[in-house]
């Protein structure tokens, strides 16, 4: 019998601010087992490889305020001129129950890249049409695309501590 696969609607600013909210929730949680180490396994390579974590999902994050202004701006609009944010997308939805950190980021940075996805396609789309309905957010639109880009490739780069390493 094959497996069925879930599929979520999104919005693009709600796929953003859910990327980037458990973006924060990851480094946040890295960052607690690493305070929470004894100082002796804080020096350790286990304690070293989980600072640097967090400090890469912090670094990731630090630009990404965008993420809050496109959800905002994006969902301004109106039947002529319709929000950027609301431009929905399908994502297939590989979550479950219990998920290492590392199949964590994947899924947010997977909501990111599906967020890019739709806001590039729509742009593309809008370029060829007779009346553009994004003319107004292009630069805007270009920005989050850009941002989103960034914190998606920089918080792939984020390298979790295994169990045993």
């Amino acid at each position: 019998m094959a497996k069925k696969i879930k599929t979520v609607e999104y919005t693009v600013a709600d796929a953003l601010d859910n990327g980037k909210c458990e973006l924060e929730e990851l480094r946040d949680e890295v960052q607690e087992v690493f305070d929470n180490m004894p100082e002796s396994l804080q020096g350790s390579d286990r304690g070293q490889r989980m600072e640097e974590c967090a400090q890469t999902l912090d670094d990731a994050l630090s630009n990404a305020e965008f993420c809050d202004e496109v959800a905002n701006t994006c969902r301004d609009g109106d039947d002529e001129k319709p929000a950027a944010g609301g431009i929905t997308f399908t994502w297939i939805d590989g979550s479950k129950k219990r998920m290492s950190r590392a199949a964590r980021r994947d899924e947010a940075t997977s909501k990111l890249r599906g967020a890019i996805d739709a806001l590039q396609e729509a742009l593309d789309e809008d370029e060829d049409a007779e009346e553009p309905k994004y003319a107004e957010q292009r630069d805007e639109i270009e920005q989050a695309i850009s941002d989103a880009t960034e914190l998606a490739d920089n918080a792939d780069g984020a390298d979790f501590p295994g169990m045993y390493g």
